[in-house]
């Protein structure tokens, strides 16, 4: 009876000790399935998403003019994911009329309580060319958070000129950076379009309204004076018929020279020949006809028209002749 009643009471504690592994080994799957499921949950929650819009577009797709050569407005970004993310933004050309990206220059910041003004301070502004990928300063944007960043696009004063009455088609992009990597970066599906237009300017034509020099007509001897001489102007001549002004031709060489007073004479062999090419060089060449004067302020410097003199080319035997009329 002992030995029966030792056994039973070994296989008692037996049953007890695997009934409490047993519970064991349970509770321990358990928490480790929470866990897992609190690891899942936690990355499924930490998403991404932006979206953009642009709420001054009138501001932004204006008119660049000889005296407002800068445009600005605002974009609204807003973070639709999880967590803080920095923002940039690219402005790219998306017509065929910017061709060269340095003529149009960009900068975006944060425009906060301020007005989004062409020469307004913008605090932590990032600028540079058409096409750059720009991050405000210090500009943060948290869950669900919209800032407003203030675009600003200005374009030089050669673009101005060479881009007259033309539109000029701009794409805006907006990103948000989660963390550092690839995958942590989103990028607005659509961009965001802005026509701007430049101002139609008259162009001066510079030579047209040229002062006319004096001259001095002595028998078939010509003479102009246009200015006293100082000895360090360079001059050129060139002639052109008078219902074509352009179509302009080399008249005097060697070229340059500094005395302002010419004498142009057919037995001059030089003047002669230059006559001879520019009358011969297309029909109808004879009769009135235009000199011009340029002046430089050195023989390598830029040339500038300074005046014109009107003059009536003839024949006379076989020489080519002019007078002034």
């Amino acid at each position: 009876m002992n030995t029966l009643a030792a056994l039973g009471t070994r296989f008692r504690r037996t049953a007890v000790l695997a009934v409490v592994l047993l519970l064991l080994g349970t509770a321990t799957a358990t928490a480790y399935w929470v866990a897992t499921a609190t690891v899942e949950s936690t990355t499924q929650a930490a998403s991404m998403g932006i979206t953009q819009e642009l709420q001054s577009a009138d501001a932004l797709a204006g008119t660049y003019t000889a005296d407002a050569r800068t445009l600005a407005g605002v974009v609204a970004l807003t973070n639709t994911g999880t967590r803080d993310a920095a923002p940039s933004l690219t402005v790219a050309a998306s017509g065929e009329v910017l061709t060269d990206p340095s003529v149009l220059q960009v900068s975006v910041g944060l425009a906060g309580n301020q007005t989004c003004a062409p020469q307004a301070e913008l605090p932590g502004a990032a600028a540079g060319p058409l096409g750059s990928e720009l991050t405000p300063a210090d500009v943060t944007v948290g869950p669900q958070e919209t800032v407003d960043v203030c675009v600003r696009t200005t374009l030089s004063e050669d673009a101005l000129t060479a881009h007259a009455g033309q539109e000029l088609e701009l794409a805006i992009t907006s990103s948000l950076r989660y963390a550092d990597g690839e995958q942590w970066t989103i990028t607005a599906e659509q961009p965001l379009t802005v026509t701007q237009n430049v101002e139609q300017v008259e162009q001066q034509d510079p030579w047209a309204d040229l002062p006319e020099v004096d001259h001095q007509q002595n028998g078939v001897n010509l003479y102009l004076y246009w200015k006293p001489a100082d000895g360090s102007t360079h001059y050129r001549l060139s002639i052109a018929p008078a219902d074509a002004p352009g179509d302009r031709s080399s008249l005097r060489s060697p070229e340059p020279f500094t005395d302002p007073t010419v004498h142009l004479h057919h037995s001059n062999s030089a003047d002669q020949a230059a006559l001879e090419a520019y009358v011969s060089a297309a029909p109808g060449r004879l009769g009135d006809a235009l000199i011009f004067i340029e002046e430089s302020a050195g023989a390598d410097g830029t040339w500038t028209p300074a005046a014109v003199a009107e003059v009536e080319l003839y024949e006379r035997g076989n020489d080519i002749r002019i007078r002034a009329r």
